[in-house]
């Protein structure tokens, strides 16, 4: 990532899960994330509650920690997951598996109205959004578009296949 930070100031987030951030110790992970220009952490099975240092070992190291709000999550506990993160907020879009979809949830609107009562932070909407006409709709209701998302739509229409977001790339 040190390479990508010679050519672009793009920001740049790692999605991760807690269990490679344990292997390699929360310090040492955050700071080694740090200096090769990382600008924040979703990690995906992390909440706030169970945050321990994670929050003030990124603010030391001038990282942004990102949290997820999902479809089934109450308002108390959005308003709880909101004032504890910092850069954006991830919404994820719909319940289910992840993968190309016919249709955006019908939610969408909603949860964004319900979060944007707690907070200023922009909101990034993921997870399910398969093609440009999904896409704009989203665009509606948040800031940005996860990059996972947008390569997978990228890719698809210049190979005119579906591929796994998990071939993603931040664009």
């Amino acid at each position: 990532m040190a390479a990508i930070r010679r050519e672009s100031q793009i920001p740049i987030v790692l999605y991760v899960y807690f269990n490679l951030i344990h292997r390699c110790g929360l310090e040492h992970f955050i700071s080694e994330a740090a200096q090769a220009g990382v600008d924040g952490l979703l990690v995906l099975d992390l909440p706030p509650e169970e945050a321990g240092s994670y929050e003030q070992l990124m603010r030391q190291a001038g990282m942004c920690h990102i949290y997820l709000v999902a479809p089934t999550t109450p308002e108390d506990r959005i308003e709880f997951i909101v004032k504890r993160g910092t850069g954006f907020i991830y919404y994820v879009s719909r319940e289910g598996v992840t993968g190309m979809q016919q249709k955006v949830s019908d939610t969408v609107a909603q949860m964004t109205t319900k979060i944007r009562a707690h907070t200023d932070l922009p909101i990034a909407i993921g997870f399910g959004i398969s093609d440009p006409e999904q896409a704009k709709l989203v665009a509606q209701y948040a800031e940005p578009l996860s990059s996972a998302a947008r390569s997978s739509i990228r890719l698809r229409n210049e190979e005119n296949h579906a591929i796994s977001s998990s071939k993603s790339v931040n664009l």
